[in-house]
């Protein structure tokens, strides 16, 4: 076969795959070819979305009941009473202590309990870590004894006075971790999560106050309010 043939005998098939192709296309387009749509019953799918609602609220419920059972549970194992003597008290806040605010600024709190506040009372806490650190360094650091015997003895003089607005954790409570307690840091802050579950019922703030920022990083991260001396008379009118 010569060159000149294929050339005159090509279109020819050519033409008839396109014709073809054309042709079906067309015939495929009418309105008669296209297969009936059948939409799916409305009312079919009823039944499979009224469960989905039904069941998404029991979960919810659960969950919040589970919540409120959990904080109930860690409330009535308290033994430190956070609000006993407070509703004479239209407005009050917690504010949970370290260790270095009373070595650094306690005759800040001298005057404490004799001062009138118009806006919300301060509830001072004292966490019982606080307490065995302050024993602790007067002995490793001796030449910090001048410093942390006034405090000690000022916070048994307001302690004794057993004053609403002065609370101790109790030694007990301190063995109730609700967080991993790995250093005297994340006791303090164990504390402060404690005080927060009680106070959660009625709606009270709690904020730790340090002047250690390591301190106060990791209140933030266990969504606690924190914040230094400074910004304790400033922010919260101590």
């Amino acid at each position: 076969m010569d060159v000149d043939d294929v050339e005159m005998k090509s279109p020819e098939p050519v033409n008839r795959f396109v014709h073809s192709v054309v042709q079906t296309n067309l015939d495929s387009m009418e309105c008669d070819s296209f297969p009936e749509l059948k939409l799916p019953d409305q009312n079919a799918n009823v039944p499979k979305t009224v469960p989905e609602v039904a069941n998404n609220d029991p979960k919810k419920t659960e969950k919040e009941e589970s919540s409120n059972a959990d904080s109930k549970n860690v409330t009535s194992d308290l033994k430190t009473k956070y609000k006993d003597g407070l509703s004479t008290y239209s407005s009050y806040f917690y504010c949970i202590i370290d260790t270095n605010i009373f070595i650094a600024n306690y005759k800040e709190f001298e005057g404490f309990l004799s001062k009138t506040y118009v806006e919300r009372q301060p509830i001072v806490v004292v966490p019982y870590k606080v307490l065995h650190e302050l024993d602790t360094v007067k002995h490793k650091n001796p030449q910090l004894a001048p410093k942390i015997t006034p405090v000690v003895k000022f916070l048994h003089q307001m302690l004794r006075a057993k004053d609403p607005r002065v609370k101790g954790q109790h030694p007990w409570d301190d063995t109730i971790e609700l967080m991993p307690v790995l250093s005297p840091d994340d006791s303090i802050i164990n504390c402060a999560l404690q005080v927060q579950t009680v106070a959660a019922s009625s709606d009270v703030q709690v904020v730790l106050v340090s002047n250690d920022c390591n301190m106060l990083t990791k209140a933030l991260v266990a969504n606690l309010n924190s914040c230094t001396m400074e910004e304790l008379q400033t922010d919260y009118h101590f």
